[in-house]
């Protein structure tokens, strides 16, 4: 969590606080005037507390702003106790009086824009009495709702993540308080299978997948699997292969219907460009760091202590076999005594270009940055840089168009075209 996340919580927080509040924690004096110090005491406190993530504060925060309110599979009661646990550890964890508790965590929900969930959970409820059974008894001739049924369904909703909207559906397909959980349960399967989608829209999958929720909920395969591909993505490293290679990006496919080439587009898209050219930089720095110390060594070697510490930089034991020889000749050139520092610039060029494309770095070149990118690739020391910018840029035009074209509608000219785009991203454009 950064300097800036921590001040906009902290303001948050001091929005949030009741009058009596303030006093309690001697920013307001009885008249009503605030004390500066204490409240410049009280601020850098709480950033230390957010700091420190005293009392699991700073986790509690992160947990809060990770849940998707707009993300109709979640359950309304599962999300009313989440947000309700994490309210009440910020609220412990910043030390203010229980007696405040109630009227102080309202607030705090309020501010912090999660009210919303206890609208969703009463309604909910409500929803949920319908299939409860009304019991009398001796003491009370008036018929209550079975609290041990009430249970039983509160349990069963979270269990099957029931949405609103099928606790409604079933409503109208005649279920009902006679029903037992069991027939309520063989309902809610029956009718998913009968409403599923061909398949689910990435950004819906995509929300889903990060919080380990609706389609992917329960499954171990998948809780790490948007962390890890958004870690390849942020490192430029995300190709098709990567992507395959992902534990549960298979189900991820399943439930998108896409291709691993668009998935893995698709989420590439997601990263900002910066980080992947950060990660690029990062390992061309290590090609050049390795000449300049060949360069400067009396023995005129790059040592293997740096050799190993570039393959894992480089991240070369991913790369194609093609690639990889490219390594061991680079490689052994360094590491020999007796080839001059001017011949490894040779093998060092054609190592920048196998580590180029061996990810995934320009994944978001475009007509308007693709300048942007060569500017920054030759301030790297890349001499081909227009060269490789270039035929990428093709490369991303010629599958635009095999995306977009209808080759049974298409036209011999618009055929023709797109051969030529293709053509040239080899470098054999036709006349």
């Amino acid at each position: 969590m950064g300097i800036d996340d921590k001040t906009q919580y902290v303001d948050t927080l001091l929005t949030s606080m009741s009058d009596d509040m303030l006093k309690t924690a001697n920013i307001l004096d009885e008249s009503g005037k605030m004390n500066e110090i204490n409240m410049r005491t009280f601020v850098n406190r709480t950033i230390k507390v957010l700091q420190d993530n005293e009392g699991g504060i700073s986790n509690a925060f992160n947990e809060l702003f990770k849940i998707d309110l707009d993300d109709e599979t979640l359950n309304p009661i599962e999300i009313y106790e989440k947000v309700n646990s994490y309210i009440d550890t910020i609220y412990e964890a910043l030390g203010f009086d229980e007696e405040e508790a109630k009227e102080g965590k309202k607030n705090l929900k309020i501010l912090l824009g999660f009210e919303v969930t206890e609208d969703n959970y009463n309604d909910y409820q409500n929803a949920l009495r319908y299939f409860n059974t009304r019991k009398t008894s001796p003491d009370n001739p008036f018929p209550l709702f079975d609290m041990d049924r009430q249970a039983e369904l509160e349990a069963w909703s979270k269990e099957n993540d029931v949405t609103q909207e099928e606790l409604e559906n079933l409503k109208k397909n005649g279920y009902s308080a006679k029903n037992s959980i069991e027939e309520l349960t063989n309902a809610i399967i029956k009718m998913r299978k009968e409403n599923a989608p061909d398949k689910l829209p990435f950004d819906n999958a995509w929300n889903q997948l990060k919080n380990n929720s609706g389609a992917f909920k329960d499954n171990d395969d998948t809780k790490d699997t948007a962390n890890n591909l958004l870690e390849l993505a942020e490192a430029g490293k995300l190709t098709v292969k990567a992507f395959e290679k992902t534990n549960g990006s298979d189900d991820f496919l399943t439930q998108t219907k896409l291709t691993a080439k668009e998935a893995t587009q698709a989420i590439n898209e997601l990263v900002d460009s910066s980080k992947q050219l950060s990660e690029l930089k990062k390992g061309i720095g290590t090609i050049t760091s390795a000449y300049n110390e060949k360069k400067d060594s009396k023995s005129n070697t790059v040592s293997p202590d740096t050799l190993s510490s570039m393959y894992d930089t480089l991240g070369v034991d991913t790369w194609t076999k093609k690639d990889k020889k490219v390594w061991e000749e680079y490689k052994n050139a360094a590491g020999d005594a007796s080839v001059p520092v001017k011949k490894l610039k040779k093998y060092q060029d054609e190592l920048a270009k196998s580590y180029l494309n061996s990810g995934n770095f320009l994944s978001n070149l475009n007509d308007d940055n693709k300048d942007y990118y060569k500017t920054l690739l030759k301030e790297m020391g890349i001499k081909n840089a227009k060269e490789i910018v270039d035929k990428k840029h093709n490369q991303l035009l010629a599958l635009e168009q095999i995306a977009s074209l209808d080759f049974a509608s298409a036209s011999q000219a618009e055929i023709q075209q797109l051969e030529n785009e293709i053509l040239k991203t080899a470098g054999r454009q036709k006349h």
